[in-house]
């Protein structure tokens, strides 16, 4: 209910906010009940289609089934099937996996994904949209934004983006700033924001000298992530399980050169010292060298930047994404009609 809303308003779409689409995770007797009453809600709307984004929308699927709408599952988490239900009722989680013969159509965001729920997949039923980079708003001048950001022009400042938690792994780049030479470390920013998980938080400081400490900001969430990824020298993603990391094609999109983990998809659509430098999790040394070895050589910058910006950007765009969702959508209802 914001922006997206009124982009859809803007185009003369109707657009209906409703919180009473959710079910119970954990009694399978209320998630019945949770799961009619959804059903119901579709008979009263009357909808075409629905499209749930998410494995966890997997009860509206479920009501859709019920209430004989057609259906497409985006389905956006990388984890085992078996890790990701791991936390439901087991007569709930059987209900999810139930769901897969409802959906018309089963989207995933990369290959990686597909493979872990594949076999619950109908032959021809599930297919792989990559996610692509909307177009940007013009950003401000960098050097401005890194004045308004308090970041000298000989900071090498390096940019954690998202969640500060363990998933997201943020204490490869703390260790690895332990292994730079101290006149590296001295020229380096680390620079993490996103959420803070406080329990996590403290470990990572725990983790730190006070040499380190003195280098490292945690900014907290914040209303404009782009203008600190355009303004930053390199975005270290340090995730353990993503199925592929949006912040990669913004990173492409703004030409700000990446170090990254090999999470999920990330191998299907970017090469190493091409269009990323990969270090394996928990591989300190390895990210410390990368650290190094850019932040002394622009030209290497530069070239991972324009790599990624080819690969992510040029060979598949946002257009390209939308026409094949447009085609996905449009096969569903066809197949409802017939």
């Amino acid at each position: 209910d914001g922006p997206v809303r009124e982009a859809y308003k803007a185009n003369g779409i109707d657009c209906i906010v409703d919180d009473g689409f959710a079910a119970s995770p954990s009694v399978f007797s209320n998630y019945e009940r949770d799961v009619a009453a959804i059903a119901a809600r579709l008979r009263d709307l009357a909808p075409d289609l629905v499209f749930a984004n998410t494995l966890d929308c997997f009860p509206i699927i479920d009501a859709a089934h019920l209430a004989d709408v057609p259906s497409v599952w985006n389905i956006r988490e990388s984890e085992p099937w078996r890790e990701r239900l791991a936390d439901r009722n087991v007569n709930i989680a059987a209900r999810a996996l139930a769901c897969f013969d409802y959906a018309h159509s089963v989207v995933f965001v990369a290959a990686a994904s597909q493979e872990n729920w594949s076999p619950f997949c109908r032959r021809g039923q599930a297919s792989v949209i990559y996610n692509a980079p909307a177009p940007f708003e013009p950003l401000q001048d960098k050097n401005k934004l890194r004045a308004r950001f308090g970041w000298g022009d000989d900071d090498t400042v390096l940019l954690s983006l998202g969640a500060v938690c363990p998933r997201k792994g943020q204490e490869d780049l703390v260790a690895a700033l332990h292994l730079l030479p101290p006149q590296s470390r001295d020229a380096i920013k680390a620079v993490f924001v996103g959420a803070p998980e406080a329990a996590y938080v403290k470990t990572l400081e725990n983790l730190m000298t006070a040499e380190v400490c003195k280098r490292c900001e945690f900014i907290g969430s914040v209303d404009n992530p782009l203008d600190y990824l355009a303004a930053a020298d390199l975005l270290v993603n340090t995730s353990r399980s993503e199925a592929f990391p949006r912040v990669f094609l913004e990173a492409a999109g703004l030409r700000t050169p990446m170090i990254a983990t090999p999470v999920n998809g990330a191998f299907e659509r970017m090469e190493h010292m091409s269009s990323v430098w990969f270090y394996s999790v928990g591989d300190h040394a390895s990210l410390a060298e990368a650290i190094e070895s850019l932040r002394n050589s622009a030209e290497r910058r530069k070239s991972l930047a324009d790599g990624a910006y080819a690969a992510l950007v040029e060979k598949w765009s946002f257009n390209d994404m939308v026409a094949a969702y447009d085609r996905t959508l449009k096969a569903a209802l066809v197949n409802a009609d017939a």
